[in-house]
């Protein structure tokens, strides 16, 4: 086989015997790796699809190739391979779990994954030393507001990329390139769509689409509705931002907003803008066109801890793997590769002591705005380097609801032996001080 593929259509049914005959034989190497990579990353990613997928990518040999991935995930089970400690990669407990809602998968292999599961909630459970990730690409996020009003004198124009009308996160950043006398040319909407409302519904599954709706849209709220001290509802409050409609707040001022379907094409009205950065409050997926279209870039905030966790789930997975002192918020400019691109800034935090992980989002949103803005200043003054990723991590995918409710299980476990962390009220209230 060759070591290009790349997709799960480069992988013919012979290729996926090849790959069996491989784990069988014990045959490993960095072509067999790659390939196991390609099928996990495919079964995750279309995991409430999967089946309509493969029936459209290759119509009826979908039920060989459902086949045969259970076969390949059973022999790796068997041969105790991509397991530290004992335990097996989450990655591919994932893959497994959502392989096993479209077949009938191997009695040993489901014992098996059921045994890991069993296996991971003690050994997260009991564990008490720290876990931290070895990170040599830091730049930790201060926000020094007299440093930022010096650096303000020298800022540009920028685009702000919003993903609805009513985004609290938008209204925030708005606020504060105000605040900091930061121009805003243009802020692009991305219109709510029976398009969009599919397209989302196969990555999130229509439960949760639906509940994101409602908390974002008909609330304009926060994204859940666990209890938190603080959250970016808070933040816009406390800002003293009255409207939450994104056209009434820029009411008065020279910036125009434009509306799309989608941030995949470059059309007209986007290609004659003028700033040379974006800052990114959210919207799916964004193409090359656009983001090759901004000089210095477009600036996202991830939630996770960059290179190690990129994509979706990422706070949840660094739970499943031990790294509870390894939480982070990481900036960095957007690039081809989800999440890869260059770094910025970096906040680190603990999960140990919130029994929810609706609660860890809700307090860590509450500095998104300030982390944005921080990191486009400092691009514009050259206080941040741009740390370029190194090839570590790995990219995750929204996690089955079993890992999620470990997730929940193993924090609510664990709040009992901690006291509920302060760190980022107090950094998020300190911030505040600046500002009311």
């Amino acid at each position: 086989m060759s070591i290009s593929k790349k997709i799960i259509t480069d992988l013919s049914l012979n290729d996926l015997e090849l790959i069996l005959e491989q784990i069988q034989k014990n045959e490993s190497s960095l072509l067999y790796y790659n390939n196991i990579e390609i099928i996990r990353k495919y079964i995750s990613a279309k995991s409430l699809y999967l089946k309509k997928d493969l029936k459209n990518k290759f119509g009826d040999l979908y039920a060989d190739y459902l086949n045969l991935f259970n076969l390949i995930f059973t022999e790796i089970l068997k041969k105790n391979l991509f397991k530290k400690n004992g335990l097996l990669d989450i990655t591919i407990i994932n893959s497994v779990l959502s392989l096993k809602k479209v077949i009938k998968i191997d009695p040993i292999l489901s014992e098996e994954i059921q045994n890991q599961l069993i296996k991971l909630e003690f050994h997260l459970l009991s564990l008490k030393e720290i876990n931290l990730i070895k990170d040599s690409l830091v730049q930790e996020f201060i926000f020094d507001h007299n440093n930022l009003k010096k650096e303000s004198q020298h800022s540009e124009s920028v685009v702000i990329l919003c993903p609805n009308q009513y985004s609290l996160y938008t209204g925030c950043v708005v606020k504060l390139c105000n605040y900091f006398s930061i121009p805003i040319e243009a802020i692009i909407v991305r219109k709510f769509s029976l398009e969009r409302f599919f397209e989302e519904s196969k990555r999130d599954g229509y439960f949760y689409l639906l509940k994101k709706i409602f908390y974002k849209l008909i609330l304009k709220g926060n994204d859940n509705l666990s209890y938190s001290d603080i959250s970016l509802k808070y933040i816009f409050n406390k800002l003293g931002i009255i409207d939450k409609n994104i056209k009434k707040i820029i009411k008065n001022q020279n910036i125009k907003l434009l509306y799309v379907n989608n941030f995949k094409k470059l059309n007209e009205s986007i290609s004659s803008l003028k700033s040379n950065t974006a800052l990114f409050t959210g919207g799916g997926i964004i193409s090359d066109s656009i983001i090759n279209k901004f000089n210095y870039g477009i600036i996202n905030l991830h939630v996770g801890n960059l290179p190690k966790y990129k994509g979706m789930d990422t706070t949840e997975a660094a739970i499943l793997e031990g790294h509870f002192d390894s939480m982070a918020l990481t900036t960095h400019l957007m690039s081809k590769k989800v999440d890869s691109g260059p770094i910025m800034t970096k906040y680190t935090f603990k999960s140990d002591g919130y029994s929810k992980i609706g609660t860890i989002f809700n307090e860590v949103s509450s500095l998104f705005p300030f982390m944005l803005i921080d990191s486009y200043l400092g691009l514009i003054s050259g206080r941040y380097k741009m740390l370029n990723q190194n090839k570590e991590g790995k990219l995750y995918f929204t996690l089955n609801q079993e890992l999620k409710d470990l997730v929940n299980k193993i924090l609510f476990s664990r709040s009992k032996k901690n006291n509920k962390p302060e760190s980022i009220k107090n950094f998020a209230n300190n911030i505040l001080r600046n500002f009311i």
